[in-house]
């Protein structure tokens, strides 16, 4: 309880008031966001006024960021767009083509383990393909959620664990069903 001739702006916490030169263009873009700010004064070093900042270039640049982020998610670069030259478009996705060619291998020598019961129980073969389809979109679906936690600075070292435990639970709840 508070005594009742203090003034509210003398106890209130105050969001930020100013970002610095230096500020880190993200950590700016969260306190836009999470103080709906629409304006803020930028201040140097020395504490002296060198500018304003809006929402319109703070906004630009998360969604910049993001979308950066959604492509590196599929193995694109924010340099590649529809028109980019072959060979460069072809080199930039040869990293992840090579890692999706590498687990095929895997997926075949699992299966090889299992040749003879495949042939015994031919409805297993005609399974395999809806096993890999559902375990994509299950990693998808993590990977999205992933994505959107680290965005949205929900995702720590404190709660990495906890996460981990959670998607191994819900993909051997899945792997049951």
């Amino acid at each position: 309880m508070h005594d009742s001739d203090i003034y509210v702006a003398d106890i209130m916490e105050r969001g930020p008031e100013h970002f610095r030169t230096d500020d880190d263009s993200q950590e700016v873009a969260h306190a836009f966001e999470r103080y709906a700010l629409v304006s803020a004064p930028v201040v140097n070093a020395h504490g002296q006024l060198v500018g304003r900042l809006t929402v319109d270039p703070v906004m630009e640049m998360a969604v910049d960021a993001a979308q950066e982020d959604m492509l590196a998610q599929v193995g694109l670069q924010r340099e590649e767009d529809l028109f980019v030259n072959v060979w460069r478009a072809a080199r930039n996705r040869w990293p992840w083509l090579v890692i999706n060619l590498a687990t095929a291998f895997i997926a075949s020598r699992v299966i090889g383990v299992f040749e003879g019961t495949i042939e015994r129980v031919v409805a297993l073969a005609a399974l395999m393909p809806s096993v890999a389809s559902i375990g994509g979109n299950t990693g998808n679906q993590a990977v999205a959620l992933t994505v959107r936690g680290l965005a949205l600075d929900q995702i720590d070292l404190h709660n990495v664990r906890h996460l981990m435990a959670k998607e191994l639970g819900i993909s051997t709840i899945n792997g049951i069903l």
